[in-house]
Parts: structure tokens; sequence; C-alpha cells
């Protein structure tokens, strides 16, 4: 993946970023809406239930689906279009990127960039409320990195757990400019950006 950006090529994200560091305010949902994964209560329709045609790219632990979906911005330039990921969901307690995919969608249409959305890396955490992942590793720390170590918190090694294996796989495919983690937390809105 590329691994510098412009601030001027981020332009046709502009309205995107400002809604990803606002997502972690005023978003508290209940455990029970937001169970749509395969085993859900049936009737049940939470953040990951938007009705959108999905690509499934593996399975969880517990066999739920890793998904995403391409969304061509109407803005871009067919000939050489730019590339834009956006992962919704990495931990399970972390829930309002998932909760606000449907208005995301309705944003991304109308940018300048082709949009890989991943709808949820952890998908077992999702329906357990935890944030690790069902064998006690936090996502977010299973990426390959220069400075990955070996530890229950990060795995046994990089990619040891499924989902994020698959997003990664998908990732490296599709060679985004960017890449976009919506997380939340109880301290409120905040931007954070990793080189």
């Amino acid at each position: 993946m590329r691994s510098s950006l412009s601030l001027k090529s981020l332009a046709g994200l502009g309205t995107i970023a400002v809604m990803c560091a606002g997502l972690g305010a005023g978003c508290a949902t209940s455990t029970a809406s937001h169970r749509s994964h395969p085993g859900a209560p049936t009737g049940v329709r939470g953040p990951f239930a938007v009705d959108m045609p999905w690509e499934v790219l593996g399975e969880s632990r517990e066999a739920r689906p890793v998904r995403a979906k391409s969304i061509p911005g109407s803005g871009m330039n067919t000939f050489s279009p730019r590339r834009a990921a956006l992962i919704a969901g990495i931990h399970g307690d972390e829930r309002e990127g998932g909760r606000h995919l449907a208005e995301l969608q309705s944003l991304l249409e109308s940018s300048n960039f082709v949009v890989r959305v991943y709808e949820d890396v952890n998908p077992d955490g999702t329906w357990r409320n935890a944030r690790t992942t069902v064998k006690g590793v936090d996502p977010n720390r299973n990426w390959p990195a220069k400075n990955f170590k070996a530890s229950r918190q990060t795995g046994p090694e990089p990619l040891s757990e499924p989902g994020v294996a698959a997003v990664h796989g998908d990732l490296v495919n599709f060679d985004p400019e960017i890449v976009i983690v919506l997380h939340s937390t109880r301290r409120g809105p905040f931007a954070n950006f990793d080189g």
C-alpha cells in the first residue's frame, strides 16, 4: 500500500473525515439492537444489516461473514480512479461505524474516490460486545507491522485472526491511497493519524 498522501489528495474525502471524527459522540445503542450476524435473534436488525450487496471475503472463527463492498464515487476519474478503504468495524464494542453505514454510503457515492468498505473485521467480537476476538486478540494489533511482537493481545503472529487476514488480503489487492478505520471512545470524538 502507498505510504504517503498529501492533504490536497484528501479533498474528496473531507466530508468523510469530518463524519468519521464525529461518530464517537452521542451514538450509544443497546447490545441487542446490533445482533444481525448469523445466529442473531430473528427479526433483530443492527448496524450491519444495511441493505447493500456485500462480497464475502472469509469467515470469523465462529463462521460469521467478513464482508466488503466497493462504492464508486460519482465524481471520480474513471481512467485513474482514486482509492480509499474504510473499515467500519474493528472492535466489537465500538459499533458506531457500522451503525452509520447507510449514511456513509450516500456520502461515499458522491465522492471522488472508489471506496472499499469493510463491514466488520471482528464480527464475533461484535456479537459478544467485546473489543477482542474469541481468542482474546485485539484485531487492531494483529496486522503485519514493523513493531509487531507476539503476545496474548497481538496474537501469536500477524494475521492470525481470520477476519484480519481476510481484510488484509483484500486491502493489499485493492491498494488504497488511504485507509480510514472507524473507532469510538467514551472520551468523545477524536481524529488520530498513524503515518
